[in-house]
């Protein structure tokens, strides 16, 4: 039996319109005849997102240079609480914003994330972490109160950064 999920090819179509074609009163199919019917899918990588700590390009900035983005994770060992500045290593940086759904600290003995604003049980927002950019560092501010939960129970933090460069 054929699989009644999988991808129907423009040469599936072809092949069936070709059947019934006779029953149709018409002659047989060109290669050409389904270019006007059938638009192509996108490719698979067009389809999701994929975070790297490789910089790669993702979109067009609204004066048509390239975005770049670049996923960058700090282990336990390189992250200390109060603000602390870290090298980003992007070079001719323009613009550089963060890309705030996708930062946060991760606490792995209790499988606990923090997003830049948590909120406790009484729903008031409380400061987990901020981050500041420039041109060639990533200024960070951690709280004492999950620092030590990182310090205590092992963890890391995840920034994404988008940004464009002065040479595009």
């Amino acid at each position: 039996m054929n699989n009644p999920f999988r991808l129907v090819t423009k040469q599936d179509l072809k092949d069936f319109y070709n059947k019934i074609k006779p029953y149709l009163g018409y002659e047989e199919m060109e290669d050409s005849d389904m270019d006007d019917v059938v638009t192509p899918l996108p490719s698979v990588g067009s389809r999701y997102h994929k975070y790297s700590t490789e910089e790669q390009v993702v979109a067009e900035w609204i004066d048509g240079k390239p975005i770049y983005e670049k996923t960058i994770v700090f282990p336990k060992s390189s992250l200390v609480s109060g603000e602390h500045s870290y090298a980003h290593g992007i070079a001719d940086v323009d613009l550089i914003w963060f890309d705030l759904e996708n930062s946060f600290l991760k606490e792995t003995q209790y499988n606990s994330i923090w997003s830049l604003t948590s909120y406790n049980n009484t729903t008031t927002p409380f400061f987990v972490f901020n981050v500041w950019a420039s041109a060639t560092q990533l200024s960070i501010h951690i709280s004492t109160n999950v620092m030590n939960r990182i310090t205590n129970h092992d963890g890391y933090m995840v920034v994404t950064v988008r940004y464009t460069k002065t040479t595009d």
